[in-house]
């Protein structure tokens, strides 16, 4: 069994990004092959090169949960043409101190989610950067930008076409991370 790690960049409870992250889940699920968790990145204290020397338990707590990870998978939204600082800083505080990085090495792959029509194109792209230099290996293809419109519906995505499409991509993401 392996383990995914859904981090979710939209802090705002029962988002979009939320939403597509747990049909994922679901997805991953049906595989029979995956765990999933949604490791807490809103309660991270802010990255502080001051802390290192002795880091919050919150820190520990989540560098250990993203080293037990076999994989990964980053669903975030798009502000203001960039993704969110929380996902910004749980790489910085999973990527340090210097050299003990829990992030390089496992499959990955981002799943954009935005009410507008580029499905935060721009957010993903700049997080793919990030994560290309931590040494994070990244499904490519197919990309996954997802405009939250009139199928989700209280906090979930409802069938049709975008749900067909995340299904899609996680069956995609299942055969990279087999591999």
């Amino acid at each position: 069994m392996k383990k995914c790690s859904v981090i979710i960049g939209s802090l705002r409870k029962n988002s979009n990004s939320l939403a597509v992250g747990k049909a994922v889940e679901q997805f991953l699920y049906e595989t029979g092959e995956f765990e999933v968790s949604f490791p807490d990145i809103g309660n991270l204290p802010l990255f502080s090169e001051d802390l290192e020397g002795s880091p919050p338990e919150t820190w520990v707590n989540f560098r250990a949960e993203i080293a037990s990870s076999d994989c990964h998978l980053f669903i975030t939204p798009e502000y203001n043409r960039g993704y969110p600082a929380c996902i910004k800083n749980a790489l910085d505080i999973g990527s340090r101190p210097n050299g003990k990085s829990v992030w390089g090495g496992k499959p990955s792959a981002v799943i954009g989610v935005s009410p507008g029509k580029i499905g935060a194109a721009l957010g993903v792209a700049q997080l793919k950067q990030v994560l290309s230099f931590l040494n994070i290996p990244l499904l490519m293809q197919p990309e996954c930008y997802i405009q939250a419109d009139n199928s989700f519906t209280d906090g979930k995505v409802g069938d049709g076409g975008t749900r067909d499409f995340i299904k899609l991509f996680t069956t995609k993401y299942v055969e990279f991370v087999n591999r």
